[in-house]
């Protein structure tokens, strides 16, 4: 009778730790994601709708992946699989295709936007490791789009103060 109650008291335990957990994924602005080693999506919170337009569904297994931009997969891939295989955090900025709102309610517009994301990733188990195919990455991303378009200003203004040379 007891290991049956202490069995009841764990389960119920484990549900409020999960709604926790839950709550936090539902609330937070980031986007939480969680990749098998080749980078198909197992998990995605919420957030990702806000940042990208588009339902979690249509993001899981490779759905995110189809959306990064193609010059830019290999970096994506790489901070996903190095962060599995080294047990190491990465980061990578990579720019992936955001939904306006019309393009749920008619044909994808031909001009696609995109944004830049900074992903930051880690294995999920760092015991996990050693089972090289079985290593989880959980990412935490942000749209930091501002920062690139501050960046690359910044860095146009340096190469015209350039080429405009010292004055006399």
């Amino acid at each position: 009778f007891s290991a049956e109650s202490l069995a009841q008291t764990s389960r119920k335990l484990l549900v409020v730790e999960e709604e926790r957990y839950r709550l936090l994924a539902h609330n937070i602005s980031d986007v939480i994601s969680r990749h098998s080693r080749n980078g198909a999506i197992q998990f995605i919170s919420p957030a990702a709708e806000a940042l990208l337009g588009a339902p979690a569904a249509l993001l899981l297994e490779h759905g995110l992946f189809d959306r990064v931009h193609v010059a830019d997969r290999p970096a994506y891939l790489t901070a996903l699989s190095e962060a599995a295989r080294s047990g190491d955090e990465r980061s990578v900025e990579f720019r992936v295709r955001r939904d306006s709102a019309r393009d749920h309610d008619q044909e994808r517009a031909s001009s696609a936007e995109f944004i830049w994301i900074e992903m930051r990733c880690r294995p999920i188990d760092a015991m996990s490791r050693s089972l090289a195919n079985g290593v989880e990455v959980v990412a935490v991303m942000r749209d930091v789009t501002e920062r690139k378009t501050q960046e690359q200003a910044l860095e146009l203004a340096r190469m015209e103060a350039e080429r405009a040379g010292p004055s006399k």
